[in-house]
């Protein structure tokens, strides 16, 4: 494992030389550098993060399987419902958890930081907490037209 980092870029972000040219540079050298990484682990509060992630999906197919968000889901303004999907049973331990039913799929409201969301069951309609390690992400496949003019290459499937 290897981490990189340049001390004088992670400086330059201080309130008092935020908005200089080499803050600037140092951004966007840290969101390039965020997004070749074979898995990113960061917090998606962070603007950062969220750019790099998606700068990330023009390497793979498919770059959801490799992140994990430290803090927040992945948003973006006027989105449809984030949703996890049950994969370890939950009986409430503690006032303000749910239950969990492998299968369920859950609503998610926040991630409170502290292994736990908050989120609504579809099954059971109750709003609570829940364990985000008994859950993984439900993913919404949609169709999107073909372009019968589009020229695909095999090697880009």
């Amino acid at each position: 494992i290897e981490f990189l980092g340049d001390q004088n870029v992670a400086k330059s972000a201080a309130v008092s030389s935020r908005y200089s040219d080499s803050s600037l540079r140092g951004v966007i050298q840290d969101i390039h550098m965020l997004s070749i990484t074979d898995y990113l682990v960061c917090t998606f509060s962070s603007q950062v993060c969220r750019i790099a992630y998606e700068i990330m999906q023009q390497n793979h197919v498919d770059a959801s399987n490799r992140f994990k968000s430290l803090d927040d889901i992945w948003y973006y303004g006027g989105q449809d419902e984030h949703q996890q999907e049950a994969v370890l049973a939950h009986h409430q331990v503690h006032h303000g958890e749910i239950e969990l039913e492998v299968g369920d799929v859950l609503g998610v409201a926040g991630n409170h930081w502290d292994g736990f969301n908050k989120g609504r069951n579809h099954r059971t309609n109750r709003v609570g907490l829940y364990p985000e390690f008994k859950t993984r992400e439900k993913l919404r496949v949609v169709e999107f037209p073909t372009y019968e003019k589009v020229k695909v290459k095999a090697s880009n499937l």
